[in-house]
């Protein structure tokens, strides 16, 4: 029975992910992939016509080019990809489910994926986080292959899956870092040898991921006559309140004698007896984390050390446990009070202001790694419901792996929630321009293998009536997609339809986690049918050169957001389209002064509007056309006027 509703959930899927695929104009991010992917067509290589490379999900490029260079319609050749990478994923959340809890787990889980929402929108979504789920849910089970079946033959899976990951999406680096993790597992099955591969892979991996292939052999990419302020990519460094010491002799003096008491408490663990060796630097990284104000490092740093099984909370020296809980606490009495009472560590946070300390403190103590603004808060905004489902069901999965009994499938879901904690905390670790849910998209399918595999132990397992164990598998499955937002009817069986492609229904949150889609189809249509040869087209939206005749300009300020990922060859043109760049507000209006012939700039429609407040502040604009959403329409500037 359970096996029939999943069949008949993976057909509904699939007819979700496949219905219409190919119509809808491009979404803005899926065309920069296309973009790439004809230049791979064009040139072998995706090489911008400008100079420089596109290698962000290069292995997603050169699977999408022989489709599109075969005939198949550019819009649907990008999208079958990822919708096949999300039958993959499918296939790796069943094998992972029977290992963590039986068939039974690995039915219900693949049934919900099928028919997630976020899942069909990804497969849908012409870019790299659907193939990358794919790879991560296979890297997990050759994981578990080395760890739990002990088999070190898996090892080259884990490094071609890794290497693949990289390829695919940047955060695929931090496969790079787990592949260590089978040598920090208690009784590793790793050798010396695995752990050299590992590191050579991951060397290679930072150099290929940190090497800013876009300007290689390329004219610089930025005009000099504009400030333009670079900030990438980058790993956040720790607001350490010891630096601001210096200023406060008393506190100072303080924090020597929390020195030696630390230190004394690291001695005594060093010289403790019939206490492991794994056991005495897991302590020790606790009580140093806690003498740096890292608090928050300590709470996950404990969960993974006991989900590493580092530390045994059944057989762990009870004396250790008090003398280094002693001296967290003596460490955290110390910075709590300091932060409290002194305001030198404001200099640590810009813009700092005071008010609301306690608030503020606990940012300061707990906030690194912040995982809170990484993950925890996009999700809580967007969808709620099933994040304080998911993430309170993790949270006691890691009680009850840490509390269960010493079996193989306990084994399987520490592993599986140590991979999982290690990725949530690598990904807080990076500065990234936005704050988007997917970026965790990859860890969805883990997420809901653990909260099943909780829900069966505690409540399904124990009955053994077969009908009432198949009615609470029914309710778990009925709750979860009635309760949470990751599951609609309406959505999932008209997904190709205006409505739901441009996510009208949902607020700013949902519609990002989903990610926007808008219109730039019909207002180009509207140019290419309207627009005489005199006229000057010009947008703001790079994406809409693909849909017109012509462009004459694209407009993007050096001001804007991006503008550094938009500018080509000095300034002169856009990076994507390779049309004509204007980034001056004066170059536009002079541009629009030379014109012959009527004026038709398609941008966005709404309250920010920057290129026609400034165009309006001199010439008659009206807006004579708005996309199918709404969100993107065609401004006019008569040229008799």
């Amino acid at each position: 029975m359970l096996k029939a509703f999943m069949c008949l959930a993976i057909a509904l899927g699939a007819y979700a992910r496949l219905r219409g695929l190919g119509t809808w104009p491009w979404a803005t991010d899926e065309y920069l992939t296309n973009q790439s992917v004809a230049n791979i067509i064009r040139y072998g290589v995706p090489a911008f016509d400008c100079g420089g490379y596109y290698l962000r999900g290069i292995f997603l490029q050169y699977l999408i080019a022989p489709l599109e260079w075969g005939g198949i319609h550019p819009e649907l050749a990008a999208r079958l990809v990822p919708v096949a990478f999300s039958f993959v994923a499918l296939a790796a959340v069943y094998f992972l489910g029977k290992r963590l809890s039986g068939t039974t787990v690995a039915c219900v889980c693949v049934s919900l994926l099928s028919l997630s929402l976020w899942e069909i929108e990804f497969a849908r979504f012409a870019r790299m986080y659907m193939p990358f789920q794919a790879i991560f849910l296979c890297y997990l089970l050759a994981l578990h292959r080395v760890v739990v079946d002990r088999h070190t033959a898996a090892f080259g899976w884990l490094w071609l899956l890794s290497l693949a990951g990289v390829f695919t999406w940047a955060g695929g680096l931090f496969l790079l870092v787990v592949n260590f993790l089978p040598h920090a597992i208690k009784d590793s099955p790793g050798r010396f040898r695995h752990m050299a591969v590992s590191g050579a892979l991951l060397l290679v991996g930072y150099i290929y991921s940190g090497w800013n292939f876009r300007v290689m052999g390329a004219v610089p990419p930025l005009p000099s006559d504009v400030p333009i302020n670079l900030v990438g990519e980058h790993v956040v460094m720790p607001p350490l309140l010891l630096s601001t010491l210096s200023s406060h002799p008393a506190w100072l003096v303080g924090a020597l004698l929390l020195l030696g008491l630390s230190l004394a408490v690291i001695v005594t663990l060093v010289r403790a007896y019939g206490i492991a060796a794994r056991e005495r630097i897991g302590w020790t990284a606790l009580v140093i984390l806690s003498l740096f104000n890292l608090f928050g490092c300590v709470v996950l740093g404990l969960v993974l050390l006991l989900l590493l099984g580092w530390i045994d909370i059944r057989r762990a020296s009870r004396r250790c446990a008090y003398i280094v809980a002693l001296a967290i606490a003596s460490n955290f009495v110390f910075w709590f009070a300091y932060a409290l009472l002194t305001h030198g560590w404001y200099a640590l946070f810009p813009g700092f202001k005071p008010g609301g300390e306690l608030s503020k403190l606990a940012v300061v103590l707990f906030k690194y790694p912040n995982v809170v603004d990484s993950t925890l808060a996009p999700w809580l905004a967007a969808v709620p419901t099933l994040a304080v489902l998911l993430g309170g069901l993790a949270a006691a999965a890691v009680i009850w792996s840490v509390l269960g009994r010493d079996e193989e499938r306990v084994h399987s879901l520490r592993l599986t929630l140590a991979v999982c904690v290690v990725m949530v905390v690598l990904a807080s670790l990076v500065d990234t321009k936005y704050i988007r849910t997917r970026y965790t998209f990859f860890l969805l399918p883990l997420l809901y293998l653990v909260a099943m595999t909780v829900i069966h132990t505690l409540l399904v397992r124990p009955i053994r009536s077969y009908p009432k164990r198949s009615a609470v598998v029914g309710l778990t499955v009925i709750a979860t997609m009635g309760l949470t937002e990751d599951f609609g009817w309406a959505h999932l069986i008209h997904v190709d339809s205006t409505k739901w492609n441009y996510r009208l229904p949902y607020g700013e949150a949902l519609t990002a986690h989903y990610y926007p889609r808008e219109d730039f189809r019909t207002p180009a249509q509207y140019v290419n049918r309207h627009a005489g040869p005199q006229d000057l087209v010009v947008t703001t939206k790079p994406v809409a050169t693909y849909y017109l005749d012509r462009t004459d300009y694209v407009y993007w300020n050096y001001s804007w957001g991006e503008f550094a990922g938009i500018s080509c060859d000095a300034g002169r043109r856009e990076r994507w389209s390779g049309s004509d760049l204007l980034y001056r507000r004066d170059d536009l209006f002079d541009a629009v002064d030379k014109s012959n012939g009527n004026i038709w700039l398609i941008t966005l429609v709404g309250e920010v509007r920057p290129p026609i407040d400034e165009l309006s502040e001199r010439y008659s604009v009206t807006l004579v056309y708005r996309g199918l959403a709404g969100a993107i329409g065609v401004y006019k500037i008569e040229r008799a006027q």
